[in-house]
């Protein structure tokens, strides 16, 4: 009965891997040809994007088959939270951008810095379930991920991360066997993918299991719950620029979904700064024009690039020209010349990172630094970069 079990699972193993491995190989074979058969520079460069988009996919699947066989325990490992979020959205998000998708990512602002626990695995579950939303959600569509802290007490966190998105939806019967695929009940479910098999067994190996929360005409949401030691009581409130007196900060924000404006205030609630957000022109230079009334500028403005709302902000610098302009721009957008802009979907540390710049730039009016003289001779520079998330 054993033997007969085994040579089961190594069936459903095979018939998994060979339509998740087929897909990208197919891409890849396809995208060549093309590429062979242009000499137009611009369609060449595009494919040799994908091409690399499908190798990382492959090679990531490949990775993830080695771990699954090996069935090693969790790597107990110090890392930051955010960075290995960011990190494991990359290559989806560049998917959602390619289908038009609108990528949300959203984390409770309590959430400590840095937990130790099993970075690669987390991630590689978080990939997974973003390229299955993905490829479910329609072109045009919707995907949410969420990090909320359900709980943090004696130095321990309860987290749960889920990813949704507005497809078609899983429905009836296959609902669930998804479901009973996720409890253990059904090992053998052969229209579960590679990814999502792979992803059960990582959740399975630090502590935690896959849910489907919700499916049918609404999408599908699936989650996992994590229990993670806290390594640093750090809150991204408490790494603003040195001698920087964050309430005297006033930020306006011109987003024309809700639900980033609230997403944003919420960001600023837990930097403890004041700000408001507008989703329409009329209440945007209602507010600006209410800021310079009654002289309480705004130092910081961040806002979607439009030409009538930027009319509206230069019209507000000329009473007060120290009110700085940073631009949200969609992944993949070129931003505006010679702007500071932070790319969507935020989080908490890049509008850290962004404000912390600005406060650091000298003052309209003051004397640039553009042509004085620095002598760094027998100085040394070390430069440092994140390869986890450049390489």
């Amino acid at each position: 009965m054993d033997k007969e079990k085994r040579e089961e699972e190594i069936s459903s193993f095979i018939y998994r891997m060979k339509n998740s491995v087929n897909l990208p190989l197919k891409n890849i074979m396809s995208l060549t040809s093309v590429a062979k058969s242009t000499i137009d520079v611009r369609k060449i460069k595009q494919c040799l994007n994908k091409i690399d988009a499908e190798t990382k996919k492959l090679s990531n699947l490949i990775s993830g088959v080695l771990d699954f066989e090996e069935k090693t325990g969790p790597a107990l490992e110090p890392f930051n939270f955010e960075s290995m979020l960011i990190a494991a959205t990359n290559e989806g998000a560049a998917e959602c951008e390619e289908r038009r998708q609108m990528l949300q990512i959203k984390m409770d602002m309590d959430m400590p810095a840095y937990f130790i626990g099993d970075e690669k695995r987390i991630g590689q579950i978080i990939a997974n379930l973003l390229e299955n939303s993905s490829a479910a959600a329609p072109q045009g569509g919707k995907i949410q991920i969420e990090a909320a802290l359900i709980s943090l007490s004696a130095g321990v966190a309860t987290v749960e991360i889920s990813v949704g998105d507005n497809g078609p939806g899983i429905t009836g019967q296959a609902a669930q066997n998804v479901k009973d695929f996720f409890s253990g009940a059904n090992k053998e479910l052969k229209d579960i993918g590679l990814g999502l098999a792979i992803s059960k067994s990582d959740a399975d190996i630090i502590g935690s299991k896959l849910e489907l929360y919700s499916g049918g005409s609404e999408g599908t949401t699936i989650g996992f719950i994590l229990r993670l030691e806290v390594f640093e009581s750090k809150f991204y409130g408490r790494v603003f620029s040195p001698g920087l007196n964050i309430r005297s900060l006033n930020v306006l924000a011109l987003d024309s979904l809700p639900k980033n404006c609230e997403y944003f205030k919420k960001i600023m609630k837990s930097f403890k700064i004041f700000a408001e957000a507008s989703t329409t022109l009329l209440g945007f230079r209602d507010k600006l024009e209410f800021a310079a009334q009654n002289n309480k500028p705004y130092n910081i403005i961040f806002m979607e690039e439009n030409p009538e709302a930027l009319s509206f902000v230069k019209k507000f610098q000329e009473s007060y020209p120290n009110s700085y302009v940073i631009f949200t721009v969609e992944k993949g957008q070129e931003p505006p010349k010679d702007s500071l802009y932070v790319a969507k979907p935020f989080l908490p540390s890049q509008i850290l990172d962004v404000i912390n710049d600005i406060v650091t730039l000298p003052n309209r009016g003051q004397t640039s630094y553009k042509n004085k003289k620095f002598d760094f001779y027998g100085k040394n520079i070390l430069l440092v970069e994140d390869s986890k998330t450049n390489g």
